[in-house]
Protein backbone atom coordinates (compact mmCIF):
# COMPACT_ATOMS: atom_id res chain seq x y z
CA UNK A 1 0.00 0.00 0.00
CA UNK A 2 2.86 2.26 0.73
CA UNK A 3 4.28 1.41 -2.59
CA UNK A 4 1.46 2.08 -4.81
CA UNK A 5 1.12 5.64 -2.77
CA UNK A 6 4.22 6.55 -3.54
CA UNK A 7 4.40 5.03 -7.31
CA UNK A 8 0.81 7.56 -7.42
CA UNK A 9 2.50 9.95 -5.25
CA UNK A 10 5.44 10.05 -8.17
CA UNK A 11 3.35 10.20 -11.41
CA UNK A 12 1.50 12.53 -10.11
CA UNK A 13 3.87 14.74 -9.25
CA UNK A 14 6.32 13.63 -12.18
CA UNK A 15 6.44 16.99 -13.70
CA UNK A 16 7.38 18.89 -10.96
CA UNK A 17 10.00 16.41 -9.29
CA UNK A 18 12.78 15.02 -11.07
CA UNK A 19 14.05 11.52 -11.37
CA UNK A 20 16.30 11.33 -8.42
CA UNK A 21 13.30 12.02 -6.09
CA UNK A 22 10.97 9.58 -7.45
CA UNK A 23 13.93 6.87 -7.25
CA UNK A 24 14.61 7.93 -3.52
CA UNK A 25 10.67 7.88 -2.63
CA UNK A 26 9.95 4.80 -4.92
CA UNK A 27 13.26 3.08 -2.26
CA UNK A 28 11.70 4.37 0.91
CA UNK A 29 8.80 2.85 0.17
CA UNK A 30 10.32 -0.53 -0.74
CA UNK A 31 12.60 -0.74 2.22
CA UNK A 32 9.14 0.31 4.35
CA UNK A 33 7.34 -3.22 3.01
CA UNK A 34 10.94 -5.22 3.49
CA UNK A 35 9.93 -7.19 7.17
CA UNK A 36 12.07 -7.64 9.93
CA UNK A 37 14.71 -10.49 9.77
CA UNK A 38 14.31 -11.17 13.28
CA UNK A 39 10.57 -10.74 14.11
CA UNK A 40 7.76 -13.25 12.25
CA UNK A 41 4.50 -11.60 11.45
CA UNK A 42 2.67 -14.79 12.87
CA UNK A 43 5.18 -17.25 14.49
CA UNK A 44 4.04 -20.84 15.41
CA UNK A 45 2.07 -21.70 18.81
CA UNK A 46 5.26 -23.37 20.81
CA UNK A 47 5.14 -27.33 21.22
CA UNK A 48 5.55 -29.40 24.10
CA UNK A 49 9.24 -30.46 23.06
CA UNK A 50 10.22 -26.63 22.89
CA UNK A 51 8.64 -26.21 26.02
CA UNK A 52 10.29 -28.61 28.08
CA UNK A 53 13.64 -28.20 25.84
CA UNK A 54 13.39 -24.29 27.50
CA UNK A 55 12.21 -24.94 30.75
CA UNK A 56 14.92 -27.82 31.24
CA UNK A 57 17.72 -25.04 29.81
CA UNK A 58 20.56 -25.01 32.78
CA UNK A 59 21.27 -21.72 32.62
CA UNK A 60 19.43 -18.32 31.44
CA UNK A 61 22.14 -18.50 28.59
CA UNK A 62 21.24 -21.82 27.03
CA UNK A 63 17.31 -20.63 27.45
CA UNK A 64 18.01 -17.91 25.01
CA UNK A 65 19.67 -20.05 22.85
CA UNK A 66 16.59 -22.44 22.60
CA UNK A 67 13.78 -19.68 23.37
CA UNK A 68 15.17 -17.02 20.54
CA UNK A 69 14.42 -19.79 18.03
CA UNK A 70 10.61 -19.65 18.70
CA UNK A 71 10.39 -16.42 17.00
CA UNK A 72 8.47 -14.79 19.51
CA UNK A 73 9.33 -11.24 20.82
CA UNK A 74 11.98 -11.09 23.86
CA UNK A 75 10.54 -9.35 26.45
CA UNK A 76 13.00 -6.43 27.15
CA UNK A 77 14.76 -5.37 30.58
CA UNK A 78 12.72 -2.70 31.16
CA UNK A 79 9.41 -5.09 31.08
CA UNK A 80 11.01 -7.65 33.05
CA UNK A 81 12.12 -5.28 35.87
CA UNK A 82 8.77 -4.87 37.58
CA UNK A 83 8.92 -9.00 37.72
CA UNK A 84 12.39 -9.09 39.09
CA UNK A 85 12.12 -6.64 41.73
CA UNK A 86 9.28 -8.67 43.17
CA UNK A 87 11.11 -11.54 42.97
CA UNK A 88 13.80 -10.37 44.62
CA UNK A 89 11.74 -9.34 47.59
CA UNK A 90 10.06 -12.09 47.89
CA UNK A 91 12.94 -15.04 47.47
CA UNK A 92 15.81 -12.98 48.81
CA UNK A 93 17.94 -13.63 46.97
CA UNK A 94 19.39 -12.99 42.89
CA UNK A 95 17.08 -13.86 39.86
CA UNK A 96 18.53 -13.80 36.24
CA UNK A 97 15.26 -13.84 33.75
CA UNK A 98 14.39 -14.24 30.17
CA UNK A 99 11.19 -14.08 28.47
CA UNK A 100 9.00 -14.25 25.12
CA UNK A 101 5.65 -12.93 24.11
CA UNK A 102 3.71 -14.51 21.33
CA UNK A 103 0.58 -11.97 19.65
CA UNK A 104 -0.79 -9.36 21.53
CA UNK A 105 0.08 -7.91 25.41
CA UNK A 106 -3.17 -9.05 26.77
CA UNK A 107 -4.46 -11.96 24.84
CA UNK A 108 -1.47 -13.75 23.88
CA UNK A 109 1.34 -16.35 24.50
CA UNK A 110 4.01 -15.55 26.79
CA UNK A 111 7.17 -17.75 28.39
CA UNK A 112 10.05 -16.58 31.22
CA UNK A 113 12.60 -18.98 32.12
CA UNK A 114 14.74 -17.64 35.46
CA UNK A 115 17.21 -19.04 37.48
CA UNK A 116 17.41 -17.74 41.00
CA UNK A 117 20.21 -17.90 43.76
CA UNK A 118 19.78 -17.54 47.81
CA UNK A 119 18.06 -19.39 50.17
CA UNK A 120 15.38 -20.80 48.06
CA UNK A 121 17.36 -20.78 44.90
CA UNK A 122 16.01 -23.02 42.21
CA UNK A 123 14.88 -22.65 37.93
CA UNK A 124 11.65 -22.20 36.69
CA UNK A 125 9.61 -21.73 33.80
CA UNK A 126 6.38 -20.40 33.20
CA UNK A 127 3.96 -20.44 30.23
CA UNK A 128 0.66 -18.45 29.59
CA UNK A 129 -1.36 -19.92 27.11
CA UNK A 130 -4.26 -18.19 25.40
CA UNK A 131 -5.77 -21.45 23.84
CA UNK A 132 -5.18 -24.59 26.59
CA UNK A 133 -7.25 -26.68 24.11
CA UNK A 134 -5.99 -30.34 24.48
CA UNK A 135 -2.55 -29.13 26.76
CA UNK A 136 -3.62 -30.88 29.85
CA UNK A 137 -3.69 -33.94 27.60
CA UNK A 138 -0.31 -33.52 26.08
CA UNK A 139 1.15 -32.37 29.29
CA UNK A 140 -0.11 -36.17 30.98
CA UNK A 141 0.98 -37.72 27.84
CA UNK A 142 4.35 -36.89 28.07
CA UNK A 143 4.98 -36.49 32.23
CA UNK A 144 1.85 -38.92 33.03
CA UNK A 145 -1.19 -39.34 35.05
CA UNK A 146 -1.08 -35.91 37.72
CA UNK A 147 -0.75 -36.30 41.12
CA UNK A 148 -3.30 -34.11 41.92
CA UNK A 149 -5.76 -33.30 39.39
CA UNK A 150 -8.78 -30.70 40.43
CA UNK A 151 -11.58 -30.02 38.18
CA UNK A 152 -14.30 -27.66 38.98
CA UNK A 153 -17.41 -25.28 36.59
CA UNK A 154 -14.12 -22.64 36.47
CA UNK A 155 -10.65 -24.05 36.81
CA UNK A 156 -8.87 -27.66 35.92
CA UNK A 157 -5.66 -27.97 38.11
CA UNK A 158 -3.29 -30.36 37.71
CA UNK A 159 -0.34 -30.89 39.44
CA UNK A 160 3.24 -33.97 38.68
CA UNK A 161 6.22 -34.36 40.46
CA UNK A 162 8.82 -36.15 39.41
CA UNK A 163 12.40 -35.94 41.47
CA UNK A 164 13.18 -32.59 41.32
CA UNK A 165 10.46 -31.68 39.25
CA UNK A 166 7.33 -30.22 39.96
CA UNK A 167 5.15 -28.93 37.24
CA UNK A 168 1.82 -27.07 37.87
CA UNK A 169 -1.38 -26.68 35.63
CA UNK A 170 -3.93 -24.05 36.03
CA UNK A 171 -6.81 -23.19 33.26
CA UNK A 172 -9.80 -20.91 33.63
CA UNK A 173 -11.65 -20.44 30.38
CA UNK A 174 -9.49 -20.95 27.19
CA UNK A 175 -6.74 -19.65 28.53
CA UNK A 176 -3.80 -21.85 30.61
CA UNK A 177 -0.61 -21.32 33.04
CA UNK A 178 1.78 -23.55 33.24
CA UNK A 179 5.02 -23.84 35.87
CA UNK A 180 8.10 -25.99 35.59
CA UNK A 181 10.49 -25.84 38.45
CA UNK A 182 13.26 -27.55 39.68
CA UNK A 183 15.64 -27.14 42.13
Amino acid sequence: MIAAAALGLGAVASSCWNSQMRRTILWLAFVACIPCGHAQANPSAITLDQLFSICESRSVSEAVSQGDRLGWQRSSEAQLDDWRQSFVGYNGGSVEVVGWRRGEPERGDSLQFWVAEGPNSHKACYYSASDAAGLLDALSQRIGKPDSLDKNEVVISAHWKTGSTEVYYSQAGAGALVNISSR
